[in-house]
């Protein structure tokens, strides 16, 4: 009965170590998505169109129109292209940390074989 009680302990214990000692997979988590925002996503609006009856001041007033949303899609523009580049940086800065957790997983292993397959001298 007391054999059964300690094969009941050892068990358990044998499994964490042979799970112990099992290589583990690592996987990375999904790399980031860079969305645009929706704000920015929209094109930029058209000018008006410059008609054959109108008069002086109706042009001057279409031009300021005009400049206006030229200005807005400038400022949408640089505001979406300063966001694809901090998107791009964050970007290299995880597949920079997804490659260097690679290597030292790979050191690891190399080091874990080398030394496993390695037999022991003594030391004189």
């Amino acid at each position: 009965m007391r054999r059964l009680g300690s094969l009941r302990l050892l068990t358990p214990a044998l499994a964490l170590f042979l799970c112990a000692c099992s290589g583990a997979i690592i996987k990375p988590s999904p790399a980031p998505v860079c969305e645009i925002p929706a704000e920015l996503a929209n094109s930029c609006e058209l000018p008006n169109e410059i008609g054959a009856s109108l008069s002086y001041g109706q042009l001057i007033e279409l031009d300021l129109k005009t400049r206006e949303k030229l200005s807005l899609c400038a400022s949408r523009f640089n505001k979406l292209k300063e966001s694809y580049q901090r998107c791009t940086e964050m970007l290299q800065r995880y597949n920079a940390g997804i490659a260097e957790a690679e290597q030292n997983l790979a050191q690891k292993r190399s080091s874990t074989e080398t030394s496993s397959t390695r037999p022991d001298k003594p030391q004189p």
